[in-house]
């Protein structure tokens, strides 16, 4: 078991041990989960190591990233929409 000591700053030194085990480097994103009484420590995956991660799932099948975005901008400008005409039913209201 490693051990560490907090600075005045709140920082602590992960343990080089850890950092080559979990392959931690420099300027890794890092969370924090809290459980009872103890503080848990989990590398976030860039983007670059997400690649590919869903590709099994993908067999046979292609995507357009102009059409996903097409369809994610309709989908967000419903979104708006909707929360606007409430809004205006609301303050209709009142």
């Amino acid at each position: 078991m490693a051990s560490g000591i907090v600075s005045e700053k709140g920082q602590v030194t992960i343990p080089s041990s850890i950092r080559r085990n979990k392959r931690l480097r420099p300027g890794m994103h890092v969370e924090f989960i809290e459980r009872d009484d103890e503080v848990v420590i989990r590398a976030i995956p860039s983007l670059l190591e997400l690649a590919g991660s869903l590709k099994p799932y993908a067999v046979g099948k292609t995507t357009d990233l102009r059409i996903v975005r097409e369809e994610a901008l309709a989908e967000m400008a419903k979104e708006k929409v909707e929360k606007m005409t409430k809004e205006n039913a609301d303050a209709k209201k009142h």
